[in-house]
């Protein structure tokens, strides 16, 4: 076995049977299910947020840290898992974004910056942000920074953290940053590391110092380098890796400081797990993880669930080790390096078939792992397993209001687009229903560069609870199929993308389950875009569509972020959509823009938007009105106070799902 995972670090532990199976079923699973029609449930039911939207274990293992929803707004709180009697905590307006732990007496919050504060909630620093302006009022260092490499010392309370150049900040830039050493008590700091120009990613060493870093080159198809240094203050080394690993990220470094796991584009442009030998300076050919026709660790985009990242390499920091990766196929997966917890994770998967469970967090001595177990009927639950006892228990579930029984199967889904490209989706069908020629939704993701992944979503599920089929579709330029799929999608809007959106549509529709006279097409910011599009493309097609804070004018997007985007982003635009300076790609652009396609648009629309949206400006959806209203085909239109470019909850969120619903029963109903 290969000595960097080590079979001692979990020994004893592989012939261990997990007790309490039975508890740690929960009721939807013990159910036989239902098939009949599940009742109308209240939209409330979808729009409110989770319960629990993280959780993390302590580092000793013996407190769950969790990001909660309380009223219309998140919290951190914090449970002693011997006496479960939690506490909690919020300062402010500010929300908590996130948490971490920083040591098992102190913790890590995003909350309109990054603060420390201790587990009693005692002692709280505002490190960056508006907290640390908040809380250290005679400081005059405005840092906005709240991006955390790692930390140092013997006690973790010193920290590092990345500083940007916020030039094309939110606009796709590739950032360069230097990196900042600051005392996680005082708030006190300094800069660590200045950036020796155009590395974009540091990795450090297991004893705190930063040794490693990427340099990108001036073309998106320029190799990468790699800088190297053996201690501070040493000036940095830089070589190529060679074509083995001519674009790679640095994912970690094995206990003995000897081997360097890099993310590489492999040989058939998928993105795979591979070791660099840090004494021979030689990559090893053969990746050490390869998750066949998907990218391990997609380049552009990382989907999540519940807060965790589902395509990453895990890690042991108590034992210094890589365990084990996680990936997404047509649904998230989790492969173990360690026999342990491989033994360990088929046990958790009898006890939840037909779920994805996830080993989300675990103690530095890898004695208690913090399991999420969560399927497209169930939204999640969380369990502990005590590796010393063998017990299990669920600590909570993510939306205890959701009956699992009451929810609809997901199905992956594949087949050809019309020039042969192989296509990769989903598709939702309600429960209880005859599964034949229904009415159905396609609903179409963002990005473009993003994906669907199989799992809980509480749109699809309105939806479905509502009688409708539902596809989503991962269309040319989507992640995790690979370099090719995705460059596939370059400058494709409005060309093939939407071809695929319609292929695939077309197929389902072939299979006998939806039927061609009740289709709608529904999504939102690029996937707003492609509906709006399609209603002017395809007008036969769909019998109405819903624009959630979509595009409708290219030219008008790009120009509201050319001035002030870093020059790293426009390359990346210019790959992805074209060269805006370019007359040719403007006037390509301006003819694929809903806006001046009004004329070609014949069926109802709904226009959502947040009029907060700094993504894709409220302008769009107010133009869109404007020239549908100017050929006499006014558009109704649902506009959001205080949203910006994300789906709404609490009671916006219910006004979002109830006009979705009002649309749909009056616009899809049987001819």
């Amino acid at each position: 076995m290969n000595r960097h995972f080590g079979r001692a670090t979990l020994c004893g532990l592989a012939g261990l049977a997990l007790l309490a199976c039975a508890e740690a079923r929960t009721d939807a699973e013990k159910s036989t299910g239902a098939s009949a029609v599940p009742p109308l449930l209240p939209v409330e039911d979808f729009a409110r947020p989770p319960d629990i939207t993280a959780a993390k274990l302590s580092p000793d293992g013996k407190q769950l840290g969790y990001r909660f929803a309380r009223e219309k707004r998140f919290e951190l709180g914090v449970m002693p898992l011997e006496t479960e009697r939690a506490r909690s905590f919020s300062y402010g307006y500010w929300p908590v974004a996130g948490f971490d732990w920083l040591t098992s007496e102190r913790l890590l919050i995003w909350e309109g910056g990054l603060a420390a504060i201790n587990r009693n909630f005692s002692m709280m620093t505002g490190l960056t942000g508006w907290i640390r302006h908040e809380t250290q009022r005679g400081d005059a260092n405005y840092l906005w920074t709240d991006e955390v490499l790692g930390h140092r010392g013997p006690d973790k309370q010193r920290i590092l953290l990345n500083d940007f150049d916020h030039k094309g900040w939110g606009k796709k830039a590739e950032w360069f940053p230097n990196v900042l050493e600051m005392d996680a008590a005082s708030a006190m700091f300094r800069t660590y590391i200045l950036n020796p120009g155009r590395v974009a990613q540091w990795l450090q060493g297991w004893d705190g110092e930063v040794r490693f870093g990427v340099v990108k080159g001036e073309k998106v198809e320029d190799p990468y380098q790699l800088i190297q240094r053996d201690d501070p203050g040493q000036p940095w080394r830089q070589r190529e890796l060679g074509e083995r690993a001519r674009h790679f990220w640095l994912s970690g470094i094995s206990a003995d400081g000897g081997t360097l796991y890099l993310s590489r584009e492999g040989p058939t442009r998928r993105w795979e797990l591979a070791e660099l030998d840090l004494k021979t300076g030689t990559v090893a050919e053969a990746p050490l993880f390869r998750a066949g026709d998907y990218d391990l660790t997609p380049p552009e985009w990382t989907p999540e669930f519940a807060g965790e990242e589902l395509a990453k390499p895990i890690f042991s920091e108590g034992y210094q080790r890589l365990l084990g990766v996680r990936y997404v196929t047509d649904g998230p997966h989790e492969y173990w390096f360690n026999p342990d917890l491989e033994n360990i994770q088929k046990q958790i998967q009898q006890m939840h078939p037909d779920h994805v469970n996830l080993i989300v967090s675990m103690d530095d001595a890898v004695k208690r792992l913090l399991v999420l177990s969560y399927s497209a009927r169930e939204p999640g639950f969380y369990t502990l397993v005590d590796l010393e006892t063998g017990k299990v228990r669920v600590l909570a579930r993510r939306c205890p209001w959701i009956k699992p029984e009451n929810m609809a199967d997901t199905y992956p889904i594949a087949c050809a687009a019309r020039d042969g490209l192989a296509l990769h989706g989903y598709l939702t069908v309600p429960t209880g229903r005859p599964q034949r020629d229904l009415p159905m939704v396609t609903l179409v993701h963002g990005g473009p560069w993003v994906r669907d992944v199989w799992g809980f979503d509480p749109i699809v599920q309105f939806l479905a609870n509502r009688g409708y089929a539902v596809l989503q579709v991962n269309y040319r330029g989507s992640s995790g199929y690979g370099a090719d799929f995705l460059d596939q999608g370059a400058k494709e809007i409005g060309g093939k993308i939407q071809d695929d959106i319609t292929d695939m549509t077309e197929w389902v529709v072939k299979q006998g389950i939806a039927d061609p006279r009740r289709l709608a097409i529904m999504g939102g910011s690029y996937g707003g875009y492609s509906t709006l599009f399609a209603l002017a493309h395809t007008p036969a097609m769909y019998r109405c569509g819903i624009s959630y804070a979509g595009v409708a004018d290219w030219p008008l997007l790009w120009r509201g972020r050319a001035d002030d985007a870093a020059k790293e982003s426009y390359y990346y635009w210019s790959k992805r959509i074209g060269d805006m300076d370019d007359p040719a790609v403007q006037q390509r652009l301006a003819a694929v823009s809903p806006v001046n396609m009004a004329d070609r648009m014949t069926a109802p629309l709904l226009l959502i938007h947040g009029k907060a949206d700094s993504t894709v400006p409220f302008e769009h959806s107010e133009a869109m009105a404007a020239a549908l209203t100017k050929v006499g085909r006014p558009p109704q239109t649902l506009y959001l106070n205080e949203v910006g470019h994300w789906i709404p909850s609490h009671d916006k969120g219910v006004k979002f799902y109830q006009t979705i619903e009002r649309f749909l029963a009056q616009h899809l109903k049987a001819p």
